[in-house]
């Protein structure tokens, strides 16, 4: 999925979408004869020359051809435990080579095969090896992973662990050796099948802590490495019912309760639940005693002379157990005491509701007591004596039945003309395995009106069922009449009626216009948890299923699921097609992914390899999908072939959406976009926008196979999905686009490494990659800038000190080994262990390099210092943004892959054998190399997620490179010099005439990373002083360093350079250079006096921009005009930015009314106008007002959509630097009682303001001396 962000923005948060640069779209070029025709014949007389203990030696006859010349020989082998799984073993580059040498496991049979290769493809197989080479036996050489306890059984240590594929025993005789320790005794247990992973072992203690070692033996011994030791814990269960339940004391408006503790606790004993209301009441009570030694609490705040119920339940941390129920009744008021309160304390109540001072309140809709809803129409009663039903409180699905099989039929009711009226209705078939008996079943389930439950067994029984929502978990528990074994295969149906949203999750509508009609395009966003919001579904990821689709619709629509549509039937006696896509049965997938659209729909078709390839949108736009179609095919070929794994469906299709809260979800099948993420319009469109298009392509094709293919178990392993996807997009795009220079500017993306370093370095808004999470909340709240770039900058590292060879074929070994299944960061941590030793790689233990930097958050700096004429002294500590937070992280040690240039060198081509570990607080280099050098340059080509700093000796000697020559250091590290030192002297690590005389050679800089990479200081510097004396100052500065560019880039015909003239005019306009707004000022006037003339799609921001800013109310109602007459998505996108830039605040204030109180613009753009408004001083100024003024508004249309509303916040006070604007917001946050779930989104706003104050209290009046000297 792709999140959204701030284009431009140098310091703000991500918030709302992906703007990337474009260009043009330039074929890889091939170097070959023109007479080759076809792939090499296959080679021949494949023999194993000599079979030692564990290798073999291969040979090989080919047949020459000189009209396609071999280029490569690839050797594969399966073995005897796998034979029919062919796994590449070696690859030889040289065409005269025609022997190798294999690396084999132990303790198996292997045939050997041999596949040619030339510039066209490669040949096909072999035959095989016709004799085979058996290696000998060895101990095991690494025990089973994943060792842990389940405590779901009372009195039972149950262990588990991973089985260890028979390629990993080594030997004969294979086995797990198990010891169990506790107070110096010592069991030790046998388990001579390897598929077994359990067992269980009876202690008849409840929640006692036991040390586990499990290892691999096998009969020619025990694995060298000591297998790790586990605590884990025997099992505990729920407890029994509470004693002696009853009311002490009884009073008009209160009742007291007292009980005694269970006499079977089972375990540990948290506390107590406990329930009341009215008999016959629709409102049920829920308080919680946390301390177990109280058993008494006051129910205060009663009707007088009424019934109620009440019960209690005592609970462990395996869940609440049976509860004990009892009625009384409160007095009537005159025959009351005056008493109001007992005599003696009794327990306070703590309500669930945070900051409410009445107990968490329930409400249902049937006159039965909360969560029980019957299938009968006599309402159920509860005995004196009886219990309530058993409710599951945990927020993780249970894993006593798992689904199989999903048949959805959907029907949408949306042919009227209120939105407000769709609804759809859903009937959902679920397959289920019974893994544990149980007599309940826990469903997700939100916002749907069930109307019908029943459960078919395997004799074909169906019986109804009892069933009541939980809305703390947002499931739905169903209790059966009979209990559910394990083992045996169940059917559930469940039938419901919901209402289609409007707040961009679940089943959404999302409108356009057409012809002044509004029309829609009904579609579905379930990631990460609201598939619930579609279907009642098993909606987390580990529970996978494959699913079959059955959407009815009017003839004018069409439908579109993640399958293949296999038939239409229809129509039915009220005009509904069927559409049925049931079709392959074979790709199980989490709910997460699924999709549907519905809508006046068309699209443009290709295949590649075998798979068709659609663009849909809505009708009559499609032409505006034909370069999505064309570079999306292109992505999906890299894919395959990087990976050596073909794509899993028949098809692929690729849908534009009017609006999106992401821009765009990998749905497998059947992937969605934000229309401006996919429409490309020659002559309108610019390049920016094309490059962005092919970014999310590429991120989402990527997705297919990370996170799709192999999705994560969890969400705390979400930057799985996103990093690896973030990483892979750029990776694409340069390989498939290499003209675009991709491998170097996705240092300074809105997703690069720099971007995420300004998230990454601050305690408050920073986290780890890997991030434990538990409700939706949470989660929803990680799909940020750590989750993904610095996800995908770390995997960048990770290539680098594997090599991209190793990195590549593990990266196929993990996706092959997990797929269609979930994973972790350690499995893939495994799998390219595995990999980096097979390839005999310097560094082996990936998980203990990458451990410390996906468990850990922020990131380090690394201090060089001289110690003598060719020893250097590496430190490592934390960088943070205040000495206060470092000091709180100097105890966390990174490993570090160093490598480092200079002048006398001059290498910035350096790989992982030149890699100098650090990992420790401090390492040494001692090379001759470093004799007599100027300078020392750290992190080449920034590979490594670190900063460097450096003594003033060696910056003052970069700085003067950089003023003579700057084109003899690499880019990226021209770009990292600029970006560390500023961030550096942010954080009092730096003096900042270091960072500012960083800039001075600007002048003459024309490469476009360095320049993005100076414009992110130079706008936040221009952020900071725009209400300042100096600002007319720093203008002028920014003007002198800018001049030269702008003449020079205007020039270029290149993709990379266009983009770098789009990028230098926009800011050159604005600070005021005036060729540039003569230029400007010159197409706009001409624009608006001839409506067919055309400007250069990638000046139109900035002359749209400037015509606004610099001319009258005319200009503005004329944009505003062709704002409203376009049809262009990328044309509308460039006029409503321009309004944003006008310097009247009137026309601001009317562009508000529009904003909030009107349905002219969307959701998503609406953001967009607020962030845009915070950028020129008169927007700044009016963007928080324009948010307290609206913020009813805001929260009532966006619903609890994090992503966007977090946008509006960003957006309005990012600006902020003074103390004055600091109290604004923290005004409004007291004032208002419903800033609810965003308080801490405002907290984050004052902080990163706060950090605005202390930069310019420090450092105002060394920039403005800076500055002055600057212009002298």
């Amino acid at each position: 999925m792709n999140f959204l962000y701030v284009l431009d923005y140098s310091i703000i948060l991500i918030i709302i979408g992906l703007g990337c640069s474009t260009g043009e779209d330039n074929p890889v070029q091939h170097d070959y004869n023109p007479v080759t025709k076809a792939p090499p014949d296959p080679p021949y007389d494949v023999t194993i020359l000599a079979c030692t203990k564990h290798s073999a030696v291969i040979t090989w006859t080919s047949m020459p051809d000189i009209n396609s010349p071999i280029q490569k020989f690839h050797v594969e082998y399966n073995h005897s435990l796998s034979p029919d799984v062919w796994t590449r073993a070696a690859t030889v580059s040289n065409e005269l080579v025609n022997e190798v040498n294999v690396e084999l496991r132990p303790f198996a049979s292997y045939n050997f095969r041999v596949i040619a290769e030339n510039v066209i493809g490669q040949s096909e197989a072999s035959v095989p090896s016709a004799s085979v080479c058996k290696t000998e036996s060895q101990v095991p050489d690494k025990n089973p992973s994943n060792v842990r306890t389940d405590t779901s059984k009372p009195g039972w240590l149950i262990v588990k662990w991973d089985a260890m594929p028979e390629i990993e025993h080594n030997g004969p005789g294979f086995r797990y050796k198990l010891a169990v320790s506790k107070d110096e005794h010592i069991t030790n247990i046998e388990v001579n099948d390897w598929r077994e992973t359990t067992r269980e072992i009876h202690t008849g203690f409840v929640n006692e802590p036991y040390l586990i070692t499990v290892a691999a033996v096998n009969d020619v011994g025990e694995c060298h490495v000591p297998p790790v030791e586990y605590l884990g814990y025997s099992g505990q269960g729920v407890p029994g019912p509470v004693k002696a339940v009853d009311i002490i004391e009884r009073g008009a408006d209160f009742l007291t309760l007292k009980w005694e503790a269970p006499e079977e606790t089972n375990g540990d004993l948290i506390g107590y639940d406990i329930r009341y209301a009215k008999l016959g009441g629709t409102r049920v009570f829920q308080l919680e005693v946390d301390n177990v030694l109280n058993n008494q609490i006051l129910l205060n705040n009663l009707d007088a002379n009424q019934k109620y119920w009440v019960n209690v339940s005592a609970k462990t941390r395996q869940g609440r157990g049976e509860a004990f129920q009892i009625e009384s009744q409160t007095l009537p008021v005159h025959d009351a005491t005056k008493k109001t309160k007992k005599s003696t304390p009794a327990t306070t109540p703590t309500p669930r509701a945070t900051g409410s001072s009445v107990p968490y309140m329930y409400e249902t809709t049937s006159s039965v007591p909360y969560m029980y809803k019957t299938t009968s129409s006599v309402p159920y009663m509860y005995e004196t004596t009886s219990s309530v039903p058993y409710v599951y409180n945990k927020i993780r699905l249970p894993y006593t039945l798992l689904p199989s099989l999903y048949n959805i039929t959907i029907q949408p009711f949306v042919y009227g003309d209120n939105p407000k009226d769709f609804t759809f209705a859903c009937e959902v078939v679920i397959d289920l395995d019974c893994i544990e008996s149980t007599d309940y079943i826990l469903i997700h389930s939100m916002d749907h009106n069930i109307s019908y439950i029943s459960i078919t067994n395997k004799t074909g029984t169906t019986e109804l069922v009892d069933w009541w929502y939980i809305e703390d978990i947002e499931m739905v528990q169903i209790r059966s009449l009979y209990t559910l074994t394990a083992g045996v295969h169940y059917t559930i149906y469940i039938r419901s009626v919901s209402r289609m949203s409007e707040s961009l999750r679940g089943f959404y509508y999302s409108p356009y216009k057409e012809r002044e009609q509004t029309k829609y395009i009904f579609t579905t966003m379930m990631e990460p948890t609201d598939a619930r919001r579609v279907f009642p579904c098993f909606d987390e990821p580990d529970f996978k299923a494959v699913f079959i689709f059955n959407i009815k619709r009017k003839e004018e629509l069409k439908s579109l699921t993640n399958l293949p549509k296999r038939l239409t039937v229809g129509p039915d006696n009220d005009g509904y097609y069927t559409d049925i896509f049931d079709e392959p049965r074979n790709v199980p997938m989490s709910t997460y992914l699924v999709a549907i659209a519905v809508g006046d729909l068309d699209y443009l078709e290709s295949t590649v390899n075998n798979v068709t390839f659609r663009t849909w949108c809505r009708s009559k736009q499609t032409n505006k999908t034909r370069y999505a179609l064309e570079i999306g095919m292109k992505f999906m070929e890299f894919f395959e072939d990087y990976f050596q794994i073909p794509y899993s469906l028949p098809k692929e299709d690729m849908i534009a959406v009017p609006t999106m809260s992401f821009s765009g979800m990998e749905h497998w099948g059947l992937i969605t976009y934000r229309e401006s993420k996919m429409f490309y319009e020659e002559g309108i469109s610019s390049l920016d926008e094309k490059e962005g298009i092919a970014i999310i392509i590429a991120h989402e094709v990527a997705h297919q196979w990370f996170g799709n293919l192999v999705s994560p178990y969890w969400w705390d392993d979400l930057w799985l999905n996103e990093g690896f996807a973030t990483y892979m997009m750029f990776l694409a795009v340069d390989r498939v686009l290499p003209s675009w220079n991709m491998v170097n500017k996705l240092i300074v993306e809105p997703r690069g490494v720099h971007n995420v370093m300004q998230m990454d370095d601050d305690t408050f808004t920073s986290h780890p990659v890997y991030v434990h999470v538990d409700n939706p909340d949470e989660i929803n709240r990680i799909f940020d800038l750590i989750s993904y770039a610095k996800g995908g900058s770390v995997i960048r590292m990770m290539n680098f000190f594997l090599g991209e060879d190793t990195f590549r074929k593990g990266l196929t070994r993990y996706l092959r080994k997990f797929s269609y299944k979930t994973a972790t960061h350690n499995d893939l941590w495994s799998s390219l262990s595995e990999q980096a030793v097979i390839d005999k790689h310097t560094y082996t233990d990936v998980k203990a390099v990458m451990d410390t930097w996906v468990l850990e958050a922020n990131y380090p700096v690394v201090n060089i210092a001289r110690v003598n004429s060719s020893t250097i002294q590496l430190t490592q500590s934390a960088f943070l943004e205040t000495e206060e937070q470092r000091v709180t992280r100097s105890h966390v040690i990174w490993k570090i892959p160093f490598v480092y240039t200079t002048d006398v060198e001059n290498n910035f081509d350096k790989t992982f054998a030149d890699i100098t570990w650090i990992s420790n607080k401090t390492a040494h280099v001692t090379d001759k190399k470093l004799e007599n050098v100027d300078w020392i340059i750290g992190n080449i080509q920034q590979y490594g997620f670190y900063r460097v700093n450096y003594d003033d000796d060696n910056w003052n000697a970069l700085l003067r490179q950089l003023r003579t020559d700057h084109t003899v250091i690499h880019p990226i590290n021209r770009a990292q010099i600029i970006n560390d030192a500023w961030n550096l002297a942010r954080a009092g690590l730096l003096d900042m005439q270091i960072a500012l005389k960083t800039l001075d050679y600007l002048d003459v800089e024309y490469d476009f990373v360095v320049w993005k990479s100076a414009l992110r200081e130079l706008e936040y510097m221009r952020s900071l002083l725009q209400l300042t004396a100096i600002y007319g100052h720093f203008e002028r500065f920014m003007r002198e360093r800018l001049e030269k560019t702008y003449f020079h880039a205007a020039d270029a015909v290149d993709h990379y350079n266009r983009l770098q003239y789009s990028m230098v005019s926009k800011i050159a306009c604005k600070i005021g250079l005036k060729a540039c707004i003569d230029d400007a000022m010159d197409v706009f006037t001409a624009w608006m006096q001839d409506d067919n003339l055309s400007v250069d799609p990638d000046l139109k921001e900035t002359v749209y921009c400037t015509g606004v800013e610099h001319g009258d109310e005319e200009a503005w109602n004329h944009v505003l005009s062709r704002y409203f007459a376009s049809e262009s998505t990328s044309e509308t996108n460039f006029l409503l930015h321009a309004l944003t830039c006008t310097q009247k605040p009137w026309l601001i204030m009317r562009l508000a009314e529009m904003l909030f109180h009107t349905d002219i613009f969307s959701k998503t753009e609406k953001v967009s106008v607020m962030i845009d408004l915070s950028d020129s001083p008169v927007g700044r100024l009016l963007a928080w007002h324009i948010l307290e003024e609206n913020w009813d508004t805001i929260l009532k249309q966006y619903g609890d959509n994090i992503n966007l509303i977090s946008g509006i916040i960003f957006a309005a006070a990012r600006p902020f630097n003074s103390r004055s604007e600091v109290n604004l917001v923290k005004s409004f946050i007291d004032r208002n009682t419903n800033v609810g779930g965003f308080k801490g989104e405002f907290l984050g706003v004052i902080d990163f303001v706060e950090g605005n104050i202390e930069l310019m209290d420090t450092h105002y009046d060394t920039i403005k001396a800076w500055l002055t000297a600057e212009l002298n």
